[in-house]
């Protein structure tokens, strides 16, 4: 069989959201030696100037990669521009259509509007990292601070992009979802099938060091993942130490939390300052706030935490909690979606319901340094059958099937 020549496709580098479907995108690149391409570009979070801290950038950086347009400065206007840049690119970038037509395999990351049905490529795979915002079981958890007429108009808006959703599924040869519960999703609403691949995890970056008093969350600062919950939590339970280490939307309610101390400003990050600064926080402070971290940073302070903390809402997979527990370390995690399908209560870490705060207090209480060390050899053990090895192994079976 000839050498596939292989596209990967990307809908957005915005400005800060970097997280598991990156990742697994550059990992799907290298291992293919494909190339990517990426509807829009935001060179605020992408540039190359900030690769020499900034891992997401080094990693894209590491080979060309070219765009369609970059990220409108405007939020409004900014996913309209995305979508128009979609629906119209054969008209504004049809070199670049006419490039991509010429890849054996194109695999898509996620929803990308009518490309499906524009590209002509042989074999059009989808990986489905998310299940979308406007399918009836994700639009409570956006719809719940509408007035009656907002959520009226979300709805007629939800449903159109459904029914463009499913034309665009349509044309895929293959549809790849990251869990069961996102395939169910799919089956369910839209009555679609699709194969399960569940991403990759660096089972061999993680690895147990010893046991800090700290816990660690290093999800994306969003509503939906339960930030503001985890922070109400440790406010109640002064005598806990919590490392948030990642960025978002919520960042600057996260830095005006009374107990919260923002050490995310300063440019040089290590373990030893990072602890030192943890130990030395001031009174009624028990959450330190550091950022994004560095591949090398943040394997540190997993690998040396109490426990994590994964409680994201409609987590359609999650990397977070399986890269904990490749370091030996449980996760208190949300009972629902990928997280469940990875973490054994009572085993690998203990599961709760809805965000529920008190449940949470009551995890962290009962996670000891004692009873995580107890769950140690059942995390690593459990995480195995996630490595890239596995990941990769599947989804060969899919690109280089002809």
């Amino acid at each position: 069989m000839l050498k596939q020549k292989i596209a990967i496709l990307h809908f957005a580098l915005t400005k800060d959201v970097k997280g598991g479907g990156e990742i697994i995108n550059f990992m799907l690149r290298d291992h293919y030696n494909a190339d990517f391409f990426t509807i829009s570009y935001d060179p605020r979070g992408w540039k190359q100037e900030l690769a020499g801290y900034d891992s997401f950038v080094r990693k894209l950086h590491q080979k060309q990669f070219k765009y369609f347009i970059k990220e409108s400065k405007i939020p409004v206007w900014r996913k309209f521009k995305r979508i128009l840049a979609c629906k119209f690119v054969k008209i504004f970038n049809k070199e670049l259509v006419n490039k991509l037509n010429q890849y054996d395999t194109v695999i898509f990351s996620d929803d990308i509007p009518f490309l499906p049905r524009i590209i002509k490529s042989p074999k059009k795979i989808l990986y489905r990292h998310t299940n979308p915002i406007f399918l009836k079981s994700q639009r409570d958890q956006y719809t719940k601070k509408m007035n009656n007429f907002q959520k009226i108009i979300y709805d007629i808006i939800a449903n159109l992009e459904t029914r463009r959703y499913k034309k665009d599924l349509l044309k895929y040869d293959t549809i790849i979802s990251n869990s069961k519960y996102s395939k169910k999703i799919l089956e369910n609403e839209l009555n679609i099938n699709s194969e399960v691949v569940f991403p990759a995890v660096d089972t061999k970056g993680y690895k147990y060091i010893s046991q800090q008093n700290y816990f660690i969350t290093h999800s994306r600062l969003e509503e939906a993942k339960g930030i503001k919950t985890i922070i109400k939590a440790f406010y109640d339970l002064p005598s806990k130490k919590l490392i948030v280490a990642h960025t978002g939307s919520l960042k600057n309610w996260l830095i005006e939390q009374s107990n919260v101390t923002d050490a995310s400003s300063e440019k040089v990050k290590t373990f030893e300052s990072i602890v030192k600064k943890l130990l030395n926080m001031a009174n009624g402070k028990n959450v330190l706030y550091i950022g994004s971290a560095s591949s090398k940073l943040l394997n540190k302070l997993v690998g040396n935490c109490i426990a994590g903390i994964v409680i994201a809402k409609n987590e359609a997979a999650g990397m977070t909690q399986c890269e904990m527990m490749a370091a030996g370390k449980p996760v208190i995690g949300l009972n629902e979606g990928g997280v469940a399908e990875t973490v054994i209560d009572n085993k690998t870490g203990f599961l709760i319901e809805n965000q529920n705060e008190t449940k949470l207090i009551q995890s962290i209480q009962k996670m000891s340094k004692e009873i995580a060390l107890s769950m140690k050899n059942d995390c690593e053990q459990q995480v195995e059958q996630f490595g890239t090895e596995q990941f990769f192994e599947k989804m060969d079976h899919f690109v280089k099937s002809e």
